[in-house]
């Protein structure tokens, strides 16, 4: 009798744990599926938007360097999406980005007003370092940490511009792809033991690992959630280690906005 009651003890707590299972495993569905969908809007806008530019122009800006980069998102929308089509390096858009992009040019057009350091740059971030409006989902973070394959299931390989057939490296790998593409002039990823200096390595960019502390880990989330970020940081990637100087100056001034 004993044993009967064990069994069915067992069964009971066996469909328990499947039922548990399957419903977790539609709740990652969704989610991948809702992510899929905002990726798709984001980069049909980013499309529609730089097509708007005259073509001239947007060759002319394309050629500007750091210094002289001014006016810029249009050409870098489009640049990004050429990049995006040979890598598939790129998560989302921001879609208020020209919206932003208005009022500020709106403001800069005001009597003392002071242009912030980098006013009109493109700045690209590695997806997992929020920003105040567009904060990553946690649920999301915790999904996909239970196994990398969720990550290239939702948005695929990314490839190397340099080599389609070879891997951009990782964890940064979007951003060194993007960057070396020509989509973005400065790139922001986060480095444990390589993560922005690999990628870098592989696409032929430059990057640096700020120290530990130099820079607040505020709105940035680790690989797998509940584990302290172990001597890591955000630092910036470029084509060249100059910029990536340039921007470490300004940041640490505290003269952005």
């Amino acid at each position: 009798m004993l044993i009967l009651i064990a069994i069915f003890i067992g069964l009971a707590y066996y469909y328990k744990v499947l039922s548990e299972k399957k419903e977790k495993d539609k709740a990652l569905y969704d989610v991948i599926a809702k992510r899929q969908k905002e990726r798709s809007i984001s980069l049909d806008m980013a499309k529609e938007s730089a097509e708007k530019l005259n073509s001239s122009r947007r060759d002319e800006i394309a050629k500007w360097n750091f210094k002289d980069l001014r006016e810029v998102l249009r050409t870098y929308q489009w640049k990004a999406l050429q990049a995006h089509e040979k890598t598939n390096c790129i998560t989302l858009f921001i879609q208020e980005a020209e919206q932003w992009a208005a009022e500020w040019d709106r403001k800069a057009a005001e009597s003392g007003f002071r242009k912030p350091a980098f006013f009109g740059i493109p700045i690209s971030l590695k997806e997992c370092i929020s920003d105040l409006f567009h904060l990553f989902k946690q649920t999301f973070l915790n999904l996909c940490s239970r196994t990398a394959a969720v990550t290239q299931f939702t948005v695929g390989v990314t490839n190397s511009p340099l080599n389609r057939e070879r891997t951009s490296g990782g964890s940064t790998g979007g951003e060194a792809a993007l960057l070396a593409a020509g989509g973005s002039i400065i790139g922001i990823g986060g480095d444990v033991g390589g993560s922005i200096r690999i990628p870098c390595h592989f696409t032929g960019m430059a990057g640096i690992k700020p120290s530990s502390l130099r820079f607040s880990h505020r709105n940035s989330h680790g690989a797998v959630p509940g584990r302290p970020l172990v001597n890591a940081n955000e630092g910036p990637m470029a084509k060249d280690i100059k910029t990536c100087v340039e921007f470490l100056k300004e940041v640490r001034s505290l003269d952005l906005i």
